[in-house]
């Protein structure tokens, strides 16, 4: 897919930029436009680094239920790339990717759990503006899952 950039790629170079180039091959397959965006500015690419480091080890949440999340919220707000990405990262986790396929048409699946159906519109009712969560989804998702 060709590139949307808007701004000028940074050249990605010396050892921070060979580390980074390192890493992202390994995490994601290949270098993603906004580590071109982000060498820019080398704090705030450290900052988001870090900050990502710190949420993939996040484990609160089932890692099925958090995949399906992140697609559906993917899916909401048009993001063609994190629903790549999504699937890619499913891939990468073993989940049952027939059933991360149907995430996108998750309401007319019958494959989903009651729970992973809330789960679902609970992330595309976070990923609209304005956001379209109600209480009720809220409680029972707290009921279920915990805080």
């Amino acid at each position: 897919m060709p590139s949307t950039f808007r701004i000028p790629k940074a050249p990605i170079t010396g050892l921070y930029g060979w580390v980074l180039k390192i890493y992202a091959r390994r995490a994601f397959g290949e270098i993603p436009d906004t580590a071109y965006a982000l060498f820019h500015h080398r704090k705030v690419l450290k900052a988001v680094l870090g900050f990502e480091g710190k949420v993939s080890k996040w484990d609160a949440l089932d890692p099925t239920l958090k995949s399906y999340a992140q697609l559906a919220s993917a899916g909401v707000i048009g993001c063609s790339w994190c629903l790549d990405f999504g699937y890619f990262m499913a891939h990468n986790d073993g989940l049952d990717l027939a059933k991360v396929r149907e995430v996108p048409r998750w309401r007319e699946s019958d494959v989903f759990t009651p729970l992973e159906r809330e789960v679902l519109a609970y992330a595309e009712a976070m990923s609209t503006t304005p956001l379209t969560v109600t209480d009720e989804m809220t409680a029972s998702l707290l009921d279920q899952l915990g805080a």
